[in-house]
């Protein structure tokens, strides 16, 4: 009995000694620090972003013209330069436009396409991927052809967002190429089927009408039975 009684009052004992510890640990934890308590916080500033950013290609008067609003996110003002930078870059090739200085960490405008050019009264007569040879338009990878491609376009303040920007398309009211010339189209559009997949297309249906026919005649065969 005796026995029980020790084993007993020893966890009892280990059981309070464990409370006791965690107990002040806990207080250790939550209690503030006497830097916190004084205002202090750990050197952890945000780092700065360009969310909020676009660059967006449209047609204006039968010319090509890139739209863009800059938008700096810096809340510990880290970045020591406003001025803001449009980059184009694909295969190798690279373009760079300087679009301006920030005002309040804001700017937006609009710029011509690279390649392309107006007249006096600000109506496309210049169109990148295109030049003139004797007095005809002719397509040319040239002048800036490529960029009427798959790009990647970037807009940098020290701090750099990538934005989707694409080579405007023509409407019935606004031409991005010569009058009466029609450009070749680079890719299938996103919207249809891929060169790629129109093969597999036709081979599967080939093979459902193949299935279709197999199982009329087992049931033929069938009704016959």
């Amino acid at each position: 009995m005796r026995k029980i009684m020790f084993a007993t009052a020893l966890s009892a004992a280990i059981l309070i000694a464990v409370s006791v510890s965690a107990a002040v640990a806990v207080d250790e934890v939550t209690d503030p620090s006497p830097s916190q308590t004084n205002g202090y916080a750990p050197d952890n500033p945000s780092a700065p972003s360009l969310s909020g950013s676009t660059a967006i290609g449209e047609c204006v008067a039968d010319a090509p013209w890139i739209s863009y609003s800059v938008q700096l996110n810096d809340p510990d003002n880290q970045i020591t330069t406003t001025t803001a930078t449009l980059h184009i870059e694909s295969g190798g090739n690279t373009w760079s436009q300087k679009l301006g200085d920030l005002v309040d960490g804001k700017l937006s405008g609009k710029i011509l396409w690279p390649g392309a050019d107006v007249d006096g009264a600000g109506v496309g007569n210049n169109w990148p991927g295109w030049e003139q040879i004797d007095g005809q338009w002719a397509q040319t990878d040239e002048n800036f052809g490529w960029t009427r491609g798959e790009v990647t376009a970037y807009i940098h303040v020290n701090a750099s967002m990538t934005v989707p920007l694409s080579y405007p398309a023509s409407t019935a009211d606004c031409l991005v190429n010569p009058p009466g010339e029609n450009a070749l189209p680079l890719s299938l559009p996103l919207t249809g089927m891929n060169a790629a997949v129109l093969p597999l297309g036709i081979a599967g249906g080939a093979v459902a009408l193949i299935g279709v026919g197999l199982l009329a005649a087992q049931r033929r065969r069938r009704s016959r039975a």
